[in-house]
């Protein structure tokens, strides 16, 4: 996680499972320090903590609509690199779609289809082979969050759309979505419309005395 956004303090801490050490495979590691820390969340936390732009851009939480693009940002960072580490890693990124669309289906079953607690455990033994332990914490984190396990896969595919709408290719698109702060993808999608030097003048170079913003 990152440090103070709003205070600029850029450290950040990392937290391990110390207990359930069936499930920590070297790909499932690398997988999530690629989404958590780099560059991922961390990443994303520095660059809006280091970057000149106004507070209100600093302010997302995970109960904003901030949310949607920051793990939008990190599942893309998944498919992104999924060839350096090593040939097989491709297929830990497969399942990770698979865990992404497992947890949609449980958030369905939970507040959707009011199908109850069970319904979810039974997803997560049946199709990520949870033992019941596992999968009755992820439930109970989808009940404290209703809908919040959808923005991983809404957040990435409207960033690949908008992406394509622009004509960014990876490599140009990846620096101004990390650099943009914790905002809405609909805010996004405007500041990436403007000219780069327009929108370096609300998130590099911001001046609240100024005209621009």
């Amino acid at each position: 996680s990152g440090g103070d956004m709003v205070g600029g303090n850029l450290s950040g801490a990392v937290f391990l499972n110390l207990y359930n050490y069936r499930t920590l495979t070297k790909g499932w590691v690398m997988l999530n320090a690629m989404h958590e820390v780099y560059p991922g969340h961390h990443a994303h936390a520095v660059k809006t903590a280091a970057g000149n732009m106004p507070l209100s851009f600093k302010l997302g939480t995970l109960q904003s609509r901030s949310s949607a693009l920051s793990e939008g940002i990190c599942v893309r960072t998944e498919t992104l690199m999924k060839d350096i580490f090593h040939p097989a890693f491709p297929v830990f990124t497969a399942f990770r779609r698979l865990h992404t669309a497992t947890r949609i289906w449980v958030d369905l079953a939970l507040h959707h289809f009011n199908q109850g607690e069970e319904a979810g455990i039974e997803l997560y033994t049946k199709y990520l082979k949870f033992s019941r332990t596992e999968a009755q914490g992820q439930v109970y984190s989808q009940l404290l969050t209703p809908g919040y396990f959808t923005i991983y896969y809404y957040g990435v595919k409207r960033l690949e759309e908008m992406q394509k709408e622009l004509g960014y290719n990876d490599h140009d698109f990846t620096e101004p979505i990390f650099g943009s702060g914790k905002i809405s993808l609909e805010m996004l999608n405007r500041l990436m419309k403007l000219s780069p030097t327009d929108r370096t003048q609300i998130v590099g170079n911001y001046d609240p005395t100024g005209t621009h913003y």
